[in-house]
């Protein structure tokens, strides 16, 4: 969760959990459910979702202009590298970037400049956007909106060129982490996971003490 006022409006919220919570059994998953779980339903919530997007754009703001006066040469230089839940954010930050994506009302400040790259890394962001309406093509054409728009306005991964808006989108997943969902089958008609490679053959280095097994 992003620091700031927002956030200790939220961590207030998350320690309240703690009273509402049956105060014995399952001690392990009710951790998990409290800081792993909460984080999503707090961002599915419009009114916490808004304040954790301003939070986020005024801290990369910050981050930037301290960066920006070490390195003036380097000012327009703005990469992303955003983990998990905050692949989310950084998609709907991106998005609520673009003239109309807000709605009105929206406080949410404008980021500094554009963010060349934006690295989304074991991200359930294809999840949310399934479940937003973005199915199959969704995730390239101008459907169910983001979070604070009306859809129509806003701004969505080119699948020509990977790029929302003027910023670059890549998606690194593990094939085994389970929070990690693919994007490609919401930019694409279609696209079927890459299949497995097939097992190794064995090689003549792999015989031991004068059997051969490569055969």
């Amino acid at each position: 969760m992003p620091r700031g006022r927002s956030c200790s409006e939220v961590q207030g919220t998350r320690d309240f959990i703690s009273e509402v919570s049956m105060p014995h059994g399952a001690k392990i998953i009710k951790a998990v459910m409290k800081d792993v779980v909460s984080d999503v339903l707090f961002y599915a919530e419009s009114s916490h979702r808004e304040r954790i997007l301003a939070s986020v754009a005024q801290q990369i703001n910050a981050f930037h202009a301290e960066f920006a006066n070490a390195y003036p040469e380097s000012a327009g230089n703005l990469h992303i590298i955003a983990h998990s839940l905050g692949g989310v954010v950084a998609y709907d930050l991106l998005c609520a970037q673009g003239p109309g994506a807000l709605s009105p009302g929206t406080d949410m400040p404008k980021l500094a400049c554009a963010p060349q790259n934006l690295f989304i890394c074991g991200s359930p962001l294809g999840l949310f956007l399934s479940i937003r309406g973005r199915g199959r093509g969704g995730c390239g054409s101008a459907n169910a909106g983001a979070p604070g728009s009306d859809g129509a306005n806003s701004t969505m991964i080119s699948p020509e060129t990977g790029c929302l808006g003027a910023t670059r989108c890549r998606n690194v997943i593990h094939p085994l982490d389970v929070l990690a969902y693919r994007l490609e089958p919401l930019l694409f008609e279609s696209s079927a996971p890459p299949a497995a490679p097939p097992p190794a053959s064995p090689s003549h280095e792999d015989c031991v003490q004068g059997e051969c097994i490569c055969k």
